[in-house]
């Protein structure tokens, strides 16, 4: 249901238990990070309905400074994650869980970003209301 070696690619029929499986997950690390974990987040593939996905879980969780991430490495060691390094503003602090051979989660911790209008996490979420424009826009040539 889960897992690649890494460094192996595959792509499989989209599993509707992968939503039920990040949920779990998501309650394992909400008890072990909260309050520092501001959010939690399925992302990636696997968080697509009916999407053809790798198996593997991909989590984006958002945090307010590096000191928490510090404070979180031991606690996501201690739940059996991996931690691989910080791997860029877009992919953030990354951690996996899982032996070499099958891979079964993928944790990239960013830094939530305060802006005007809300506040975003740099995985594709928006932690704030989106604020969408009062009218539609129409087109010049009228479709």
């Amino acid at each position: 249901m889960l897992g690649l070696r890494r460094g192996s690619v595959q792509i499989v029929a989209y599993n509707p238990a992968w939503a039920t499986l990040f949920e779990a997950e998501r309650a394992r690390l909400h008890h072990s990070l909260h309050p520092d974990a501001l959010d939690i987040q399925h992302i990636g593939s696997t968080a697509v309905p009916g999407l053809a996905a790798k198996p593997i879980l991909d989590l984006g969780t958002a945090v307010a400074d590096e000191a928490i991430v510090t404070a979180c490495v031991p606690r996501l060691t201690a739940l059996g994650y991996a931690y691989r390094g910080y791997r860029g503003a877009d992919q953030g602090h990354f951690f996996d869980l899982g032996p070499e051979h099958h891979l079964t989660h993928y944790l990239h911790m960013l830094l939530i970003a305060i802006r005007a209008g809300g506040a975003t996490c740099g995985f594709a979420i928006t932690c704030a209301p989106i604020r969408r424009p009062a009218t539609p826009t129409s087109s010049s040539n009228g479709i």
